[in-house]
């Protein structure tokens, strides 16, 4: 009898750590977003509160924001083949990018037609303010790409679209214009509205005393002629930044940060923004005292490389406790 509580204890160790064992193998990988494309002042705030300047290459980490000054615009790729181009004035969060796997070795972003139907993703932003252009890949039946904004949610499929958020007081407006494909957007306290490709809502709210905004109108309506246009020629300079990247990678990236500083220097005497001053301030702190390009490292979970048995040390951990565990109950068994 203790022999077979004693055995039922063991399998009831070994599930529980096959259990947390699978959730460090099998969960999804945080995916790569890079900027591109960096004109005029671009900030990165940092989820530590830091902020630094924006360049071209530079890897974002979940959480980070990307905001731009009064000259400023950039192109960010995301590592599923799906970019997204913010204007000036603009501010967009990283709430998340996952992935179940990296590309292929020597795949690049522009032979990416979709998405790979055995890869699958979660893309969560948040555009507080200005204009986004969007140019997602076809995506698989597993993924989501959602756009949130302070007046709704946008979830995207595949597709070239643009949403503007405008504030201006306690009044905020927004624009959603979808070139093609479709999008499904969720004004706030209102039914969901399916927008097909040549088509645009318009949306009127206000920010109580509270801060609770509340949208007053929903207007559907066809999508400008000088807007699709506008759309066609950011999706086709983020296509050609993507070419650039993928024939730039591995290679010296010094030209690229040195035009961006330059581009900076060019308009610094025309950019009057406080809050990018604010943000230049911020600029100069070295609390953190890491590269950027290190602190990804600080928000992708799990050890040295997930899918790796020897790169792994939760995984090795686990075979190095229960490998005797079960050879034990191996022979007790055949006695």
């Amino acid at each position: 009898m203790y022999n077979r509580i004693k055995y039922i204890k063991v399998i009831h160790i070994f599930v529980f750590m096959f259990m947390i064992v699978s959730v460090e193998v099998f969960a999804d990988k945080v995916g790569t977003v890079t900027l591109a494309n960096v004109k005029g002042k671009v900030y990165v705030k940092l989820p530590s509160g830091n902020s630094i300047s924006g360049e071209n290459n530079l890897e974002l980490v979940q959480g980070a924001t990307v905001s731009t000054g009064n000259n400023g615009s950039v192109i960010l790729l995301f590592s599923n083949g799906s970019n997204v181009s913010l204007d000036n004035n603009s501010e967009l969060k990283i709430n998340k990018f996952t992935q179940k796997k990296s590309l292929k070795s020597g795949t690049s972003l522009s032979d990416l037609k979709k998405e790979p139907s055995d890869n699958s993703s979660k893309t969560k932003l948040y555009l507080a303010q200005g204009q986004l252009i969007g140019h997602v890949k076809e995506l698989n039946s597993r993924s989501t790409f959602d756009i949130e904004t302070p007046v709704g949610s946008a979830g995207i499929r595949g597709t070239q679209f643009i949403i503007t958020i405008v504030k201006v007081g306690n009044k905020l407006t927004a624009q959603i214009g979808v070139n093609n494909g479709t999008v499904q957007y969720v004004p706030l306290g209102l039914d969901a509205s399916l927008i097909g490709a040549s088509e645009s809502i318009a949306l009127d709210a206000t920010v109580d005393d509270s801060g609770n905004i509340v949208v007053n109108d929903v207007s559907a309506g066809a999508l400008d002629p000088a807007v699709a246009t506008q759309i066609k020629a950011a999706v086709a300079v983020a296509v050609q930044a993507v070419i650039d990247a993928g024939s730039s990678s591995g290679t010296d990236t010094t030209d690229d940060t040195t035009d961006t500083t330059d581009t900076t220097d060019d308009t610094d005497a025309d950019d009057t923004d406080t809050t990018d001053d604010t943000d230049t301030t911020d600029t100069t702190d070295t609390t953190d005292g890491v590269q950027p390009q290190q602190k990804a490292a600080d928000v992708t979970p799990g050890f040295g490389n997930p899918g790796s048995v020897i790169g792994n040390p939760v995984l090795m951990l686990f075979i190095f406790f229960t490998l005797p565990i079960l050879i034990q109950i191996f022979k007790s068994r055949r006695k």
